[in-house]
């Protein structure tokens, strides 16, 4: 078959191959760090100078390995792009089809892919109609059981492959695996994790928890019978992918972290966050009218579409669009079901928002947003009070963590300014005197008090046994 453009590997890379099912196509081990150019000046750890532990050539049982063809979808990606290739080459995964869809770079990533194009299955660098149809394309030249994508600017963690192919094959019935992954900010730092779960059909549209798209792993049988990503879609072709799976496979959540996920401002997630907002909309839209979910239906409905609302509310406020916020808010309002059932999802967005935003800020934000809300929906949901007893209880927690005695105290009494039934809240009070007797005190005290608390039981017993 003819690929114009396409750069496929040929003989004499010094690479170990495998012959696959296809007549023609020969899949590669993943090449060791020895074998791969010596990373940049300065770049050490992961994926630089240490490599995951290799699985031997074949199967317990004397088989091959399925194959696995990962794509990554690059445009202009210099400064992140190689990690990218280097965590998926020092998998050490024995029967790897990793390819690179270019869109016509023109910042130096061709060079960079050239340079590791002896451990690429094949590679191509020309305009596309965008990173779905990169991937697509991608996954139409490759051969593999598995895929999976990653993107150019986030990586894998170590044994990544090894630990989803394992569990595919132990879990027959399941169409793809997925897991947790951390956010990192440019200079590859983790800077927060992002946590999934066991998700089904229902789970997925109420938008229950995310699935961390670069720990996905899918069997090609699943994409064939679900259809391959939509190109109509540029920020949320994932989500759109994992329902139609969902819809004729189960979701096997494997419980540990497999990649790593790059956020910066010009991440799309974080830059156009309301064409994503836009194309989730068309998504549930198209889903619910395709989905017959019983008596749940419309309950689900309303979890999903308040969830997208209220997220992307809060989303436009940071931004400084006061007037989309206060839109998006108020359709999330109009779901009460979803404001009674998932009231601290509601809250943690304005709880916790960035870091980088200082106290301050945070309660103006707060203040902000209660303010704009419809009086209606504030008293009916108790929301004022909700939501400043909630920040209080969770300033009391951060600044004992930080060991802030005196910012422990402060958040304590504007607790009780604003819930005084925060005195009988066992939890907020330990922390409280804690901080002012010391821990040695407060654990003695709480080990004394078990003690009784035991001899007393131990004593009642007694009784009952003598009765």
């Amino acid at each position: 078959m003819s690929w114009p453009g396409w750069q496929i590997a040929g003989p004499g890379t010094g690479r170990e191959r495998q012959d696959t099912h296809l007549t023609g196509y020969r899949a590669m081990r993943c090449p060791t760090l020895a074998e791969l150019p010596p990373p940049p000046p300065g770049k050490t750890g992961w994926p630089w100078t240490e490599e995951s532990p290799r699985l031997p050539g074949t199967m317990p049982d004397g088989s091959t390995w399925p194959c696995v063809s990962i794509v990554t979808p690059s445009y202009n990606q210099v400064g992140f792009i190689e990690e990218t290739l280097r965590s998926v080459l020092l998998q050490g995964y024995p029967n790897l089809d990793y390819g690179i869809v270019d869109g016509g770079s023109a910042d130096g990533s061709v060079e960079i892919i050239r340079k590791y194009q002896p451990w690429l299955a094949h590679w191509v660098s020309q305009p596309d109609r965008g990173q779905s149809h990169a991937i697509n394309k991608g996954w139409s030249r490759s051969h593999g059981r598995i895929l999976a994508w990653l993107n150019s600017d986030d990586t894998y963690q170590p044994g990544a492959v090894s630990i989803a192919v394992g569990h595919l094959l132990s879990h027959p019935s399941a169409g793809m695996v997925y897991a947790d992954g951390n956010f990192m900010n440019p200079q590859s730092q983790i800077t927060g994790y992002v946590q999934s779960g066991p998700l089904n059909l229902a789970q997925l549209l109420s938008r229950e928890r995310p699935i961390p798209q670069p720990t996905a792993f899918i069997w090609r049988h699943a994409v064939e019978c679900a259809g391959f990503l939509d190109l109509q879609l540029h920020y949320t072709m994932d989500y759109d992918l994992w329902i139609r799976i969902a819809r004729y496979f189960e979701l096997y959540y494997i419980p540990t972290t497999l990649a790593n996920i790059r956020i910066w401002n010009e991440t799309k997630m974080v830059s156009q966050s309301d064409k994503w907002l836009a194309e989730t909309l068309r998504i549930l839209g198209h889903a619910f009218g395709q989905v017959d979910l019983r008596d749940d239906t419309h309950f689900i409905q309303a979890l999903a579409y308040g969830r997208l609302y209220w997220s992307g509310g809060l989303a436009a406020y940071a931004r400084g669009n006061t007037g989309l916020g206060q839109e998006y808010c108020r359709l999330a309002l109009e779901q009460p079901c979803w404001v009674e059932a998932d009231v601290h999802r509601l809250l943690n967005p304005l709880l916790y928002r960035e870091k980088s935003i200082g106290e301050g800020d945070r309660q103006r934000f707060i203040r902000q947003v209660l303010e704009d809300l419809p009086q209606s929906a504030r008293k009916a949901h108790h929301l004022d009070r909700l939501v400043w007893r909630e920040y209080y209880t969770s300033r009391v927690a951060i600044a004992h963590r930080r060991k802030d005695r005196a910012g422990v105290v402060r958040s304590f009494w504007m607790l009780l300014l604003h819930e005084p039934s925060a005195i009988i809240n066992r939890g907020v009070m330990s922390v409280l005197l804690e901080n002012l007797v010391g821990g040695t005190c407060v654990r003695k005290a709480r080990n004394t008090a078990r003690a009784m608390r035991a001899r007393l039981h131990a004593r009642r017993a007694r009784g009952r046994v003598c009765v």
